[in-house]
This record gives structure tokens, C-alpha cells and sequence, in this order.
């Protein structure tokens, strides 16, 4: 039992990593009236964009908040935008 509890929280504070193809993130900015955000990616990279209406478990989100999402590529110039996101903690 104690060893399965080890493996469920591999970064030592019992975040579950994320499901293969999503990952996480903390959110950079986002606007209420706007809808609109960006999220800096746990691993590194290019800000994230998105949109509210791409928001499943919470109806906006909140600086530092934490989440996780989907990556799409987006054609250049626009940056990658995050689908399917939900937020997975309180701030980072």
C-alpha cells in the first residue's frame, strides 16, 4: 500500500502526472471580459493561448492558477493554443 502511495505522487505533493497527451501548466494572465489567457507550460516553451470556451471544470481562471490541457499547433504567427483544460490545483 505505501509503496502504490509513493508512485501517485511522483513530484512530492501528490499532483498525479498528467494523462498521456495533456500536460501542465500554471496560468501567465487571463481576461474575464476578454475570455481570453495564456498558460506557461510546466516543461518549458512558447505560452500557451486560450479561450474560455475551451474550459471544462471552471467557468475562467486566475493568475498562478495551476492546469492542465492539450496542446494544439496552431500556423505561425499565432501560438499554440490549450483545449480541454482544467484546472488541476490552487496557485503554484
Amino acid at each position: 500500500e505505501h509503496s502504490r502511495h509513493v508512485e501517485n505522487r511522483p513530484n512530492g505533493n501528490g499532483d498525479r502526472p498528467p494523462a498521456p497527451g495533456r500536460e501542465r501548466g500554471t496560468v501567465k494572465f487571463f481576461d474575464r471580459q476578454k475570455r481570453i489567457g495564456f498558460i506557461i507550460p510546466a516543461k518549458g516553451g512558447t505560452e500557451v493561448f486560450v479561450h474560455a470556451d475551451d474550459l471544462k471544470n471552471s467557468p475562467s481562471l486566475i493568475w498562478n492558477q495551476r492546469v492542465e490541457f492539450e496542446r494544439v499547433e496552431m500556423p505561425p504567427p499565432l501560438k499554440p493554443r490549450a483545449k480541454d483544460v482544467y484546472v488541476v490545483g490552487g496557485p503554484k
